[in-house]
């Protein structure tokens, strides 16, 4: 083969059509809180989250404990006395009151690619003032915005992987969501 039919060989393989997942594998996704707290729908849909998820169910506990058992968190700036050197807002009571403890959440950004992303979305939404987080895989996650990701028990290898561009253990992204994303990036000449 050569070198001028390389380039057009190697497409045909990365930018092959992948077949549809849908129905035949899980779809990765994370439990709604917006629908409610359920438990039997929450723990059913451990099974189509990634391995992220004992983390952040640990990181989850330790707000559940710093918010609801008498923590430090129940903190206003009303508690305080204030000081002298205070601007005159400062010392309003109404807003002393509306000034309360801050809660980080902290985590890297693979947690964003996870399914998880729905669980850090609601506790952003709810509970957390402040994210601290990496920035690594902001490509990752543009691409699985642009489809569903599905979970297959079987590990795939060689060709198979490459063509389903599996990312986590028993991951599956369907070829057409990379595809995408450097057909929107990725300016032609």
């Amino acid at each position: 083969m050569g070198d001028d039919n390389i380039l057009p060989s190697v497409r045909s393989v990365v930018f092959k059509e992948s077949e549809t997942l849908e129905g035949k594998c899980i779809k990765i996704e994370g439990y709604d809180f917006n629908q409610g707290v359920n438990y039997p729908q929450i723990f059913k849909s451990l099974v189509s989250t990634s391995f992220q998820a004992s983390n952040l169910g640990e990181a989850i506990d330790a707000v559940n404990e710093m918010v609801f058992r008498g923590s430090k968190l129940d903190w206003r700036l009303a508690n305080e006395i204030a000081a002298e050197d205070c601007r005159e807002e400062e010392r309003n009571h109404v807003f002393r009151e509306s000034v309360r403890c801050k809660i980080f959440l902290d985590f890297t950004s693979n947690l964003i690619s996870s399914s998880f992303r729905d669980n850090v979305r609601y506790l952003v939404h709810h509970m957390v003032d402040v994210v601290v987080t990496t920035t690594g895989g902001v490509e990752e996650d543009l691409i699985k915005c642009l489809a569903p990701t599905f979970k297959d028990q079987q590990q795939q290898r060689g060709l198979e992987t490459l063509l389903f561009a599996k990312h986590e253990k028993s991951n599956k992204l369907p070829q057409q969501q990379p595809c995408a994303h450097q057909q929107a990036v990725i300016q032609k000449p």
